[in-house]
């Protein structure tokens, strides 16, 4: 499986989709990892810290969609990123559907994408492991 994940277009986000580590664990399992470059920038992990764990560095969030089955992301996708959503494509991150505009909401549901909001992941305990 391809996995891509996007820089955050939030201004005051800091998080990555996925650590270097979390990028060796999917590669020894035999799944691409496709980062934006600068992603892990904020949180303090570099270009080349992901690239040898495995990962495979691409320079543009349209690369990412257009390479991936799977988007890690943490901020809510803006609509020039879901312009980029490709068909059937699974999204993992914070949706917040709730309050999406409109014209997002459409244009992901065209695309049959398959949307995982971390808000709503809860453990058997009824936990929130992602918040």
């Amino acid at each position: 499986m391809n996995i891509g994940v996007i820089n955050e277009s939030g201004k005051i986000e800091n998080r990555a989709g996925l650590t270097p580590s979390s990028v060796s664990t999917l590669t020894n399992r035999g799944h691409e990892v496709y980062i934006q470059a600068g992603a892990g920038l904020k949180s303090g992990y570099t270009n080349e810290e992901y690239t040898s764990l495995g990962g495979k560095i691409v320079f543009t969030k349209e690369e990412v969609f257009g390479r991936s089955d799977i988007v890690l992301n943490i901020s809510p996708l803006d609509e020039e990123e879901c312009g980029f959503v490709q068909e059937n494509q699974i999204l993992f991150g914070f949706h917040h559907l709730a309050v999406a505009k409109r014209s997002v909401l459409e244009g992901l549901l065209k695309k049959k994408a398959t949307m995982i909001g971390y808000e709503i992941i809860q453990n058997d305990d009824e936990r929130l492991p992602f918040i």
